[in-house]
């Protein structure tokens, strides 16, 4: 892309602005009211909310511990997880329906298309949420049950490998020359989380040369971003599950700072794998390319669901990674690292009408709890709304109704650097397609 996009982070503030986002000085002389814009479409991409971690074998053989256990299986979602995902998008929903998303009441089942991935997590993500947002209606949740999803496990499904030479340069790019020298510019977030989780002469991997190569469809990682990545996330989910702060990093975190300062391994294998463009064409192209189809479409058919006025797809945080590392959209939600993508965080596209100037508009944010909005899962309101970051570039313009821009430039950025080969089949919502179980 020739510019480079920017972002906005903010606190959303009450009354209408608490719905879509803070208003600040546009281009024209007279500011816009709210009416001059008419809330066509939402379209949302979910991470799964709080889970189980994914591999407790892994965790107690690296670091000679026994983590907390949890009364469901590794990966899966908590019931504080689902809490959390139930009211958030309760809340979401309240907020769109203000600001006036033409959605039928009761139970609008033809005009809402709620799809996930085929992980657990995910699926579960995507009962709780519609059960929260829909009482009584009896909606569910679907997925592709193909024994590759192309769309929401793209990365997984892509027959073709990753193109090594382009992640080399990638890679070489990112960590600023050699990985030796990143090494020692992050050898204190290595001490940092030996510190945290790890038993003398455990975290052998801590003390290997690092290592990251493109290998068939992903980035394989060797030394200490084999698995501290995971660590990092298991103690982000440890606080945000509201574990007792003496299981937290076995005792050795005290607030959300200190799980913060304990995830900068995580935010770099980010930063050195999903986020590499490579990476991120090859995984997240097929569902930016129902993203971008959705936001222009009018036509509603069973084939082809994408223009309800509310879609929303459950996925994990890899796809949000993958998707706003092809826009290019980069946010700093407060007491988060850069980009980070909490659980239930969503990548949110609203688009609007505006009346007097007859164009299509449309408003981007990333949307996520707190750490401690997680802890604690106290009501979101006006006084304690989502961490809001939104999509800012040449062209947009500050409305009362956030940041807007242009259709048209939106759905050219989120194309740029789609790969046409790697694109849904026409039959995704047709063939091969599950119906969820419920949450409940």
């Amino acid at each position: 892309m020739k510019e480079t996009a920017a972002m906005t982070t903010k606190w959303m503030i009450s009354g209408l602005l608490a719905v879509i986002g803070l208003a600040g000085c546009g281009d024209h002389t007279a500011r816009a009211k709210p009416s001059d814009y008419q809330l066509e479409q939402v379209v949302v991409v979910m991470r799964h909310g709080v889970r189980m971690q994914t591999d407790s074998e892994m965790l107690a053989r690296e670091t000679g511990h026994a983590w907390p256990s949890s009364t469901v299986h590794d990966g899966e979602l908590t019931a504080h997880g689902a809490e959390g995902v139930a009211s958030q998008m309760k809340w979401m929903l309240d907020q769109w329906r203000k600001a006036g998303l033409p959605l039928e009441d009761g139970c609008p089942e033809r005009q809402v298309l709620a799809w996930s991935s085929p992980t657990a997590r995910a699926r579960n993500t995507g009962e709780a949420a519609v059960d929260a947002m829909f009482p009584g209606c009896g909606f569910h949740t679907y997925h592709s049950s193909r024994p590759k999803d192309p769309v929401m496990k793209g990365q997984k499904a892509v027959g073709m490998p990753l193109d090594e030479a382009k992640v080399a340069v990638e890679l070489h790019q990112v960590a600023g020359g050699s990985l030796d020298a990143l090494a020692e510019r992050h050898r204190d977030d290595v001490e940092r989380l030996r510190k945290a989780v790890c038993q003398p002469e455990a975290c052998q991997f801590l003390d290997q040369p690092w290592g990251a190569q493109a290998k068939g469809n992903k980035v394989r990682f060797e030394g200490p971003l084999k698995y501290a990545g995971n660590m990092a996330e298991t103690i982000r989910l440890q606080y945000s599950e509201g574990l007792p702060l003496d299981q937290v990093a076995f005792g050795n975190v005290r607030n959300a700072h200190d799980v913060t300062a304990l995830m900068g391994l995580q935010t770099l294998r980010y930063a050195l794998g999903n986020d590499l463009p490579e990476v991120a064409r090859h995984g997240g192209s097929a569902l930016m390319g129902l993203l971008t189809h959705a936001l222009q479409t009018a036509h509603v058919t069973e084939s082809d669901p994408l223009g309800r006025p509310l879609v929303l797809f459950f996925g994990h945080d890899t796809n949000i990674s993958q998707l706003r590392t092809m826009m290019g959209f980069g946010w700093q939600l407060p007491g988060y690292p850069r980009n980070d993508i909490p659980p239930a965080g969503a990548l949110v596209f609203e688009r609007y009408h505006d009346r007097p100037r007859d164009r299509e508009m449309v408003r981007v944010s990333f949307q996520a709890r707190s750490l401690d909005q997680w802890r604690q899962l106290a009501p979101l309101s006006d006084a304690d709304p989502l961490l809001v970051s939104e999509w800012r570039f040449a062209g947009c313009e500050d409305t009362e109704v956030g940041v807007l821009c242009p259709l048209s430039d939106v759905l050219s950025r989120m194309t740029a650097q789609q790969n046409e080969a790697l694109q849904a089949p026409d039959d995704y919502f047709t063939q091969q397609v599950e119906r969820n179980a419920s949450a409940k």
